[in-house]
Order: structure tokens, then C-alpha cells, then sequence
């Protein structure tokens, strides 16, 4: 989701959900329309206490710069990058 930086994912999300047939929304479809869902709500909510960290670190962790992530040749984005669409 933050690489792919959707535009107006959550008006997208809330239109499929309002006016796509209930049928259509079982099965394969249903679940991944609720994975998305659930990453945009992890993204949009995620706090140092639920990943059991303390603040600094969180802060290092969504900043990109955490110690460990300097010694990966790919590190994830910062939280600086999370897309204004998922807000």
C-alpha cells in the first residue's frame, strides 16, 4: 500500500463496500476487500504500545532510521511517506 500509493483508497474502499452487490462480496473478493481494509486500518492506527516498543524506537522505526534498517540493502519506508490517500 505505501509504495503502491493508491489514490483515494478509502473513498474507493467505502464505495465498493456501499454499492457493490452483497453477492459479489463473498468468497475470494470479500476477502481480499477486507485485507485491504485491515492493512489500511493498521497503517492509519499503528502506536509504539502495540508493536511493544518503546516511543524512541517507534520514532526510529517509522523515521527510517532505526540502527538495524542501515544494514539492510531495502528498508521500508518511513512513516513520513505513508500516502495521504490512506488518511
Amino acid at each position: 500500500l505505501i509504495h503502491a500509493n493508491p489514490p483515494n483508497l478509502q473513498s474507493n474502499i467505502q464505495y465498493i463496500r456501499r454499492f457493490r452487490h452483497p453477492s459479489r462480496l463473498l468468497e475470494e473478493a470479500g476477502y481480499y476487500l477486507t485485507q485491504l481494509e485491515s492493512a489500511v486500518h493498521f497503517l492509519l492506527n499503528v502506536k509504539a504500545q502495540f508493536l511493544k516498543l518503546s516511543e524512541e524506537e517507534f520514532e526510529l522505526y517509522m523515521t527510517g532510521n532505526h540502527p538495524d534498517q542501515n544494514t539492510s540493502t531495502s528498508s521500508p519506508p518511513a512513516a513520513s511517506t505513508i500516502p495521504s490517500s490512506l488518511n
